[in-house]
């Protein structure tokens, strides 16, 4: 069994030293480029940046997991 992130879903940024720190943003997916597995997009303000997994944390975690 994997967990998936919703589509959608709330997040923010937990790194300290992330240029993003502590903003929120919309999940859009995984980055799905080569080279580029442990990266997602995120939507912050309209722009969507690349954003490793270990970088934030679901705002509402119950919500915005599911199995897959």
């Amino acid at each position: 069994m994997t967990l998936s992130i919703r589509l959608g879903a709330e997040i923010h940024i937990t790194n300290p030293a992330h240029s993003m720190y502590q903003q929120a943003g919309r999940y859009m997916g995984p980055a799905e480029l080569p080279g580029m597995e442990h990266h997602h997009r995120i939507c912050f303000d309209g722009k969507v940046h690349l954003v490793q997994r270990a970088d934030f944390e679901l705002l509402y975690p119950d919500r915005d997991l599911r199995q897959d």
